[in-house]
């Protein structure tokens, strides 16, 4: 949780394919109806047509640091570090994510 959002993020059941790693934020109004609405959506590969690249959490909570940044470990998705600029090569199909400006 940061301020008043509440993140979660999940990959898959079971390795079921596909899978896709999801993450979502919530955040919390009690004047509003409903008290939660979604106000962020990420999935870590959306060009992935077999699937894959879930967010691996043992059951836990996305990490945060002070400045509000989000951290996730993603897994067993096919990457293409040519499509992102400032990413480092060879591919990383599994890879500890920070999210940056959550706050």
């Amino acid at each position: 949780m940061i301020g008043n959002t509440v993140y979660i993020a999940w990959g898959s059941h079971e390795d079921r394919a596909p899978w896709y790693g999801w993450m979502m934020g919530y955040t919390y109004n009690a004047a509003a109806t409903p008290a939660f609405t979604r106000s962020a959506i990420l999935n870590v590969t959306p060009d992935d047509s077999a699937g894959g690249g879930g967010i691996w959490m043992g059951a836990g909570a996305p990490a945060v640091d002070s400045l509000g940044s989000l951290y996730v470990t993603t897994g067993n998705g096919n990457f293409d570090v040519s499509s992102a600029p400032g990413m480092p090569n060879p591919p990383c199909p599994t890879m500890t994510m920070r999210i940056a400006s959550c706050s």
